[in-house]
């Protein structure tokens, strides 16, 4: 009963420190995660100071990072097709996409070595995922601070609206990719 209730005071610290053993072994880049705070019984959880560092060679040592990821879900809908977002707030993320001579951006080369360590996925199985995939409603989804660096161009602020009713107006929600693509519009019309 004790390591029920204090569930969310110790899952934390341990995701935190596999996180930041496992990351950096498939990733082949840096990786590090000032907190982690996961509560499955009210659905919230708090990131903060994450940092993705880049590949070796890249003149950016981060490839990914931002200051503090909230996240508030309704615990039970986790257990529908539909999962509600009450809210999402990301405060400054950083990205910097750069490529090598061969044309390759360091993102394809941190994935590929993940797929590398997680060996090749099953067709069957990416079929069974599509169908069986979960959809999503968020209420209000907030990205504060946005900063993007390109190749070797300076870095560039991207303002982008606080989104709201995402997959709302759908009766079974909005895919994980029809959210990207939504944060992605909005990114492209700044």
């Amino acid at each position: 009963v004790l390591a029920v209730v204090a569930l969310p005071l110790w899952i934390g610290p341990v995701v935190k420190g596999v996180a930041q053993t496992i990351a950096p072994q498939y990733t082949g880049t840096p990786f590090k995660m000032e907190k982690f705070s996961l509560n499955p019984y009210t659905g919230k959880l708090y990131i903060a100071g994450l940092n993705l560092g880049n590949l070796e060679g890249c003149d950016e040592k981060t490839a990914l990072s931002f200051d503090s990821l909230s996240v508030d879900v309704d615990v039970a809908s986790l257990f529908t097709k539909k999962i509600h977002v009450r809210d999402i707030t990301l405060e400054s993320p950083f990205v910097s996409y750069v490529s090598d001579k061969a044309g390759s951006n360091n993102f394809e080369r941190i994935a590929a070595n993940a797929q590398a360590k997680l060996g090749p996925s099953e067709p069957d199985e990416e079929k069974e995922e599509s169908k069986s995939e979960k959809k999503v409603q968020i209420d209000r989804l907030c990205i504060n601070g946005t900063k993007v660096k390109l190749w070797m161009m300076p870095t560039i602020p991207i303002p982008l609206p606080t989104l709201t009713n995402i997959g709302k107006d759908k009766e079974d929600g909005a895919t994980f990719k029809e959210v990207g693509d939504t944060v992605w519009e909005q990114a492209k019309s700044k």
